[in-house]
């Protein structure tokens, strides 16, 4: 066993990351019942239980793959705790995203732009600024990535 490769990379927390986003929505699939379907079917629920959980995974695989490649297959790794950074801020970003969303998502009709079942709670504003912290923390990876690509003499 090699004792100096981390166990905990970007990489390596990216993939869980994304096999417990596929658990929950595999789970959560499986609990749903056909009749419960007709009540829900013009509501926001049924857009945002797969397809907003899809995206999410695929966005967490996509990132593994790229920390991973950048250090197996280009010989360019990238700096892990910038790595560690964009994981824990893409991630914490994307739950709080898709949380509000699941949870009102059952009692929304998709037909109002602008809906929320909280008095005092700007639901649009609080998604906005997650979304501009979310892509920030993608600045911080391009900054990474192109940073790790342009050096001259890798680790």
């Amino acid at each position: 066993m090699n004792v100096d490769r981390p166990l905990i990379t970007p990489a390596s927390s990216f993939v869980l990351v994304a096999a417990g986003l596929l658990v929950y929505l595999l789970f959560r699939g499986i609990g749903t019942d056909s009749a419960l379907d007709i009540q829900l079917h013009d509501t926001y629920f049924v857009i945002a239980q797969f397809h907003l959980f899809a995206a999410a995974i695929l966005f967490c695989a996509a990132c593994a793959f790229i920390h991973w490649a950048m250090t197996r297959l280009v010989a360019r790794p990238m700096n892990r705790t910038l790595g560690m950074i964009h994981m824990i801020v893409s991630v914490v970003s994307l739950i709080l995203i898709l949380y509000p969303v699941h949870l009102i998502g059952a009692s929304m009709p998709r037909k109002y732009y602008s809906y929320t079942e909280f008095e005092g709670y700007d639901l649009n504003r609080s998604m906005l600024a997650l979304a501009i912290l979310f892509l920030a923390a993608q600045g911080l990876f391009l900054f990474d990535l192109i940073r790790a690509l342009v050096r001259r003499n890798a680790p």
